[in-house]
């Protein structure tokens, strides 16, 4: 059981800080980096909608209003997205990898042939 809630926080920490990186990456990229070489980079579209995806199914802070989470509570919405996130990518892989493995061992180490 705990090493189930250690893969689901590891891949929630993942998420959070990919969410992190893209979002402020797009954001200097579209305000300020592209500002000192006068031409928009071709990035920018790459990072608004990466942001996008890993913002999902909490798509924007603005659905909440800004008076519940004050300074750094912020981050709140953003760490149950990521918790959500690695809860259904932990669900995903159980249900992909744990399911086919065993069935694919069937005949390991008992002599049958398979063609």
């Amino acid at each position: 059981m705990i090493n189930k809630v250690l893969k689901i926080l590891l891949i929630s920490l993942i998420h959070f800080a990919m969410v992190s990186a893209v979002t402020w990456m797009g954001l200097w990229m579209i305000e300020g980096g592209s500002l000192e070489t006068g031409v928009k980079s071709f990035l920018s579209p790459v990072f608004v909608w990466g942001s996008r995806i890993l913002y999902f199914p909490v798509v924007t802070l603005s659905l909440f209003p800004r008076n519940l989470f004050p300074g750094g509570m912020v981050y709140v919405p953003i760490v149950l997205n990521s918790l959500i996130w690695g809860i259904c990518v932990y669900i995903f892989f159980y249900l992909v990898l744990e399911r086919k493995l065993p069935s694919q061992r069937e005949g390991v180490g008992e002599g049958k042939l398979t063609h």
